[in-house]
């Protein structure tokens, strides 16, 4: 394929890869340097453009998402980029971009307006062919080429709806509706959305949440209040962007002053206002009171008044572990926990008196929860809160048959009858009757008294709940209702059908599910373009990075940019709490800091008084044998328990230190990786300055599909043990943490490899084991991945290295296998 079968006239230069993300193409041949020019951004773009773009332009009206701008562009050739706008908006931009540790301070900038035309401001875009952008004062942007119009940005919002345009169209659609004028909440994505008298309030923001909205009938506009106690901010940023458009007001709670200093500087005149999450306590415009459990993530909701027993509510939203037994003793009438924070203490929650409700936050291991009685709240669902005084309200709400409603006490009868009932009733598991006759036997269960009645309740209960298809209970959200029931002491879950009207579906990313799902409208006919120009552009950027020019100059540099920006984005992303200590590790990874740091020495950044792993404001305890100190207060045993901790650095040496050594631990961690191996060393150990983060740690297993067994952990850890000096540590002993050869801050440790370890406070033997193992194996995969595409004598010595840098049966299998093929020498070297 050539360029002419891609550009064959002028209106081909455009490609609309995402909504409010545009990039043109100026070029005509492979010897352009740097032909293209875009406008926004996008989360996916293809990395091999990042190189090939020489000019971004920053509308007034500010296309695109700014907290995407962090996986668009290379900040170590930054001079070969130009940002192009009106001064003022550029400079708030870029501004803007030092909370993701990105410093454009050296970006190339063309200033419009140091000439500004009497209707519009024109600027030369680019030395070829005079592709000239008019800037005009109403917010427009337009790229002539020839006298034809490639862009204009004004046309594209009155033919394509942008994110704002959604985010409108759900608002419109849902406005009014009574829908959420009780009290409850509905999961999104992994995060909860809770309402209160039409109002609604969430905690962190989801990453995909105008489908949700669209078809809940959820008014964006009713979002009054953010909880926002993470660092990250990518998720909610196109969230703002519209509520700065809209000027809807808005609060967000938050302990981090300079991400919403930086918002308000890039969207001046906000309403969006700012409180401090550590100590809050509000009362939302729906009545609701939220308040904050010192010293943790986790926070109170009070919902007054709450039918139809006009009872008050306590529920206590537990997202980290701190502090738990401060919330199982503060008398709550529920407690929400995410599962990732069960998982780690099932027993506390299931032991309490306290009614426990699990959310689904996408943790794999719920399924584990499946065969049990724990209450699973799932995402998409609305779930509504109803305090009840009597068992009749409950069997109106439920609308439980006549016939499954006992007269008078619960009796055996009654329970045969209820069983025959249920046995009666066939279909796919799917029927709101046989969920809430298990809702029924529930409530029979937690209030009978009599023993026979409660073993044939519990074995009819279990045999119902076993004919129930959760999945297609569940599977029509949008229409139903699930009640939880609060009644003497216990919560409960019931479902009604109601006749609630969705609007029409949106999207929250162009995906290739959307293209059945609005095949034939408007928005059809716009994804299929998306679809169409992303398949033109990769096609065009093939021809440029596949020849010899742009192969030799980028392909290491592009490598390295891809790796870098997936790391990122595993933290923009999230849905779930990333503390300053490892927003900074991964965002400022490898690189001078001073941006920051100059901004802090300004009195622009504001640090939080999080310690990596702790809840904000604990302080980390030293280590004892046989157990350790969580900040629950509690000593347990496991394989956290080898943890050392030492006592707490100042506040200046917490956030100095770490941004001192992030060069140095780049570095290292590209030679780990990449390095020659321990046996081609002729100069002093390595040094290992930091572990990887637990966010590197897993994007490099999902990449290269490592799986670190306990007993590989246990093996390794062991020899390392011994090389040092250490006595051979059994593995349970190992595993609880019952260790007689405690480790501690500043021990040094020589690995397998000959690196030197230096222990730092909250390491183990087991983690600093584990950490290796996975920097083993992802220069493993390397290594065999090369020797694949090498032949004869090179090969030969590639694999070799990779049978030196396996550490199990299975990777020496992988290498004796491909040493066998290619009929060459090799080593069984089995443990």
């Amino acid at each position: 394929m050539e360029i002419g079968d891609i550009i064959k006239t002028e209106e081909d230069r455009l490609f609309i890869v995402d909504p409010e993300c545009y990039i043109i193409y100026t070029g005509t041949s492979i010897d352009d340097d740097k032909p293209f020019i875009r406008i926004g951004n996008w989360i996916d773009m293809p990395v091999n453009l990042i190189p090939l773009v020489e000019n971004i332009i920053i509308p007034d009206t500010m296309t695109g998402n700014p907290s995407g701008e962090q996986f668009n562009i290379d900040i170590r050739y930054l001079q070969s980029n130009r940002y192009i706008g009106s001064r003022e908006v550029v400079r708030r931009y870029l501004e803007f971009q030092r909370i993701f540790g990105l410093d454009l301070t050296n970006a190339s900038i063309v200033d419009i307006e140091k000439d500004i035309p009497e209707l519009s401001r024109e600027q030369n875009l680019s030395s070829k062919s005079q592709f000239i952008g008019v800037f005009y004062r109403d917010g427009n942007f337009k790229t002539v080429h020839d006298s034809s119009v490639i862009i204009d940005l004004k046309e594209m919002n009155r033919r394509f709806m942008n994110f704002n345009d959604l985010h409108d169209l759900v608002a419109e659609k849902n406005r009014g509706l009574s829908r959420f004028n009780g009290a409850g909440l509905v999961i999104a994505g992994h995060t909860p959305l809770f309402f209160s008298g039409g109002f609604i309030t969430t905690y962190l923001f989801p990453s995909r949440y105008l489908g949700v909205f669209s078809r809940l009938g959820i008014d964006p506009s009713m979002i009054r209040l953010i909880l926002q106690p993470s660092m990250t901010l990518l998720n909610v940023m196109r969230f703002l962007k519209w509520k700065h458009t809209s000027r809807g007001p808005l609060t967000i709670a938050s302990d981090h002053a300079v991400l919403f200093r930086n918002i308000r500087r890039l969207f001046p005149g906000t309403s969006i206002g700012q409180t401090a999450f550590s100590g809050l306590n509000v009362k939302t415009d729906g009545g609701a009171t939220i308040s904050n459990y010192p010293d943790s993530y986790n926070i109170k909701i009070s919902y007054a008044g709450t039918g139809p027993g006009d009872s008050d509510i306590d529920i206590a939203f537990v997202k980290g572990p701190g502090g738990i037994k401060k919330i199982l003793a503060d008398g709550v009438d529920a407690i929400l926990v995410t599962y990732s924070v069960f998982e780690d203490t099932p027993m506390l929650f299931r032991t309490s008196k306290i009614p426990c409700a699990v959310i689904d936050d996408g943790n794999k291991n719920i399924r584990k929860l499946a065969a049990s009685d724990m209450i699973i709240l799932k995402p998409g669902i609305h779930y509504e809160i109803r305090a009840h005084r009597d068992l009749s309200t409950i069997y109106s709400e439920l609308r439980i048959p006549q016939d499954c409603i006992p007269q008078g006490d619960f009796d055996a009868p009654w329970l045969e009858g209820l069983a025959r009932y249920a046995e009666e009733q066939g279909g796919d598991g799917a029927s709101p009757i046989l969920y809430n006759i298990a809702t029924i036997l529930s409530l029979a269960l937690s209030l009978t008294r009599n023993r026979n009645l409660s073993t044939r309740c519990r074995e009819i209960l279990q045999a119902v709940r076993l004919r129930i298809n959760q999945s297609m209970v569940f599977s029509n959200g949008q229409r139903l209702r699930c009640h939880l029931i609060f009644f003497a002491g216990g919560l409960f879950t019931g479902i009604t059908e109601e006749a609630f009207t969705a609007s029409d579906p949106v999207f929250d990313e162009v995906r290739e599910e959307e293209r059945s799902i609005f095949a034939g409208t408007s928005m059809g006919r716009y994804i299929e373009r998306i679809f169409t120009d992303r398949e033109r552009l990769k096609n065009l950027l093939a021809i440029y990075t596949e020849s010899e020019r742009y192969a030799g100059e980028l392909g290491s540099s592009i490598r390295q940019l891809e790796r870098d920006i997936h790391i990122r984005k595993s933290v923009s992303t999230s849905e779930d709490i990333v503390d300053e200590a490892e927003y900074r590790r991964v965002m400022f990874r490898g690189r001078d800091a001073s941006a920051l740091q100059e901004t802090e020495a300004s009195g622009d950044y504001e640090s939080s008084s999080v310690v990596s792993g702790s809840a904000p404001g604990t302080v980390g305890q030293p280590a004892r044998a046989g157990g350790s100190v969580s900040d629950t207060g509690d000593t347990h045993d496991d394989a956290a328990a080898m943890k050392t901790r030492s006592p707490a650095f100042s506040r200046s040496l917490r956030i100095l230190l770490p941004l001192l050594l992030l060069l140095v631990a780049a570095v290292i961690v590209t030679l780990f990786f990449y390095g020659p191996t321990s046996r081609e060393r002729h100069h002093a150990p390595d040094v290992l300055e930091r572990k990887l983060s637990v966010t590197e740690s897993r994007y490099y297993e999902k990449k290269y599909n490592i799986f670190i067994k306990d007993g590989d952990i246990f093996r390794y850890a062991n020899r390392v043990a011994q090389m040092n000096g250490y006595n051979r540590i059994p593995y349970q002993t190992m595993k609880t943490g019952k260790n007689p050869d405690w480790i501690y801050p500043k021990n040094t440790f020589r690995m397998t490899d000959g690196e030197i370890v230096v222990v730092k406070s909250g390491d183990t033997l087991w983690d600093l084991s584990r950490d290796k193992l996975v920097r083993l194996s992802v220069r493993f995969e390397d290594l065999l991945s090369k020797g694949r595409g090498l032949s004869g004598a090179e090969r030969q010595r590639v694999l070799k290295q990779a049978l030196e840098a396996a550490f199990n049966d299975s990777q020496r299998d992988a290498v004796n296998a491909l040493l066998e093929k290619y009929g060459q020498d090799h080593e069984k070297g089995r443990e």
